[in-house]
């Protein structure tokens, strides 16, 4: 730090948007595990897919002056088709518990606002990367915690809700440094690129991803449905490549 090889020194601007983003991160996480403990994972996921592509479009068009080509606009859509064709199958509405809904609109609204405060960030002081995403999940870390410490308050004659064994702490940790070094790709990029193709693309390449792992590791096999999906999907990437 003497020597001058680490900065670390955001402005203020830049704390405010972290403190805003971590308290979204919460959100996101209490509203996605919310809204699968209720009801449909395939519609809690379509919900959280289509607002972290949706919103951060809206606010990239209006507040940053981002326009779309023909071709990007035909990718978004073709992608948000993929979603659907890759989730139909799950989609029911048996057994829905109450506060489902809600807690998809808060999902989608979460997972939406947490691109679009990013990209806000990266245009408006592209060169403070690392104290965004430093104070956004320190700050994120606190939150969960006094929302664990209130419910265990709450529920003291309960069983603790927080226990892992040693091999899920080494899946944690795996998870951190993956999440780590994803997260530092998508706001190094979201202050080049695009901000609707970077996270159609992001949101698309999860879908992706996950069919194939699913296939590699727990050989799961896509239905036809979901192989036009991951199909349309593919050609969306193609597409926003122009």
């Amino acid at each position: 730090l003497s020597g001058g090889g680490i900065s670390f020194s955001p402005s203020r601007q830049t704390v405010w948007f972290a403190l805003l983003n971590a308290a979204v991160l919460v959100i996101f996480h209490l509203s996605q595990i919310g809204a699968t403990t209720r009801g449909s994972y395939a519609i809690a996921n379509l919900c959280m897919l289509f607002g972290g592509i949706l919103l951060p479009m809206i606010v990239s068009l209006t507040q940053m002056g981002q326009a779309l080509t023909v071709l990007q606009i035909i990718a978004v859509v073709l992608m948000c088709l993929s979603f659907l064709l890759l989730n139909c199958q799950g989609l029911s509405l048996g057994g829905t518990k109450k506060g489902f809904w809600f807690c998809c609109i808060a999902l989608a609204l979460s997972n939406g606002a947490y691109g679009s405060i990013l990209a806000l960030q990266a245009d408006a002081a592209p060169t403070e990367r690392v104290e965004m995403l430093t104070l956004s999940y320190l700050a994120s870390a606190l939150f969960a915690a006094l929302v664990l410490l209130g419910g265990r308050v709450r529920n003291r004659k309960k069983p603790k809700k927080f226990r892992m064994k040693g091999r899920a702490w080494l899946f944690a940790f795996g998870c951190c440094a993956v999440a780590t070094v994803a997260v530092n790709i998508l706001s190094y990029l979201l202050a080049r690129v695009n901000v609707t193709v970077v996270n159609t693309v992001d949101n698309g390449g999860v879908l992706l991803l996950a069919a194939l792992f699913g296939y590699l590791i727990f050989h799961e096999k896509p239905t036809k449905v979901q192989i036009l999906g991951l199909a349309v999907a593919l050609g969306s990437v193609v597409l926003l490549s122009f």
